[in-house]
């Protein structure tokens, strides 16, 4: 059986829809997020951050089977979201930044309000989700030690 990959334009974003080559993604970090820092409104954070949160903790991700398995459950929140449900609080926890031949794509994602921020090839979309990817980003975080705020 041959595997390809396609890309495929998501709600106007050029975002990696890979099917069937999910492992051919170079790289992957699972981040730990403060979702209650406000940008723009808090005062500002001295360490690293990702999106403009403040970073609590990071994981690389160096198995495809888990870059796959991740990847796979962000994607299906999204496309199993509701769009026309949410709720406006948007305090992201959790980020997710992949990239593939030199192109970095990032998802901010706030289980709360069920949304997910996409960024890549200079361009950005905020779309619904579900918590399809929650358990296994905890998971995962949790295996690689990394501290995550209380939810």
């Amino acid at each position: 059986m041959s595997r390809s990959c396609i890309s495929l334009t998501f709600v106007g974003l050029s975002v990696f829809a890979f099917v069937g080559c999910e492992a051919s993604i170079d790289s992957m970090t699972l981040y730990s997020l403060d979702g209650d820092f406000m940008p723009g409104m808090s005062k500002p954070w001295p360490g690293e951050t990702f999106q403009q949160y403040p970073v609590l903790g990071k994981t690389d991700v160096t198995s495809p089977d888990d870059r796959r398995a991740i990847l796979t459950a962000v994607k299906r929140g999204i496309a199993e979201a509701d769009e026309h449900s949410h709720i406006m609080c948007f305090w992201p926890h959790h980020g997710v930044s992949l990239v593939r031949k030199g192109q970095r794509i990032e998802y901010l994602i706030c289980f709360h309000c069920r949304q997910v921020s996409i960024f890549g090839d200079g361009e950005y979309r905020h779309v619904n989700t579900t918590d399809a990817s929650a358990d296994l980003l905890n998971t995962r975080l949790q295996a690689g030690g990394v501290p995550q705020q209380k939810q």
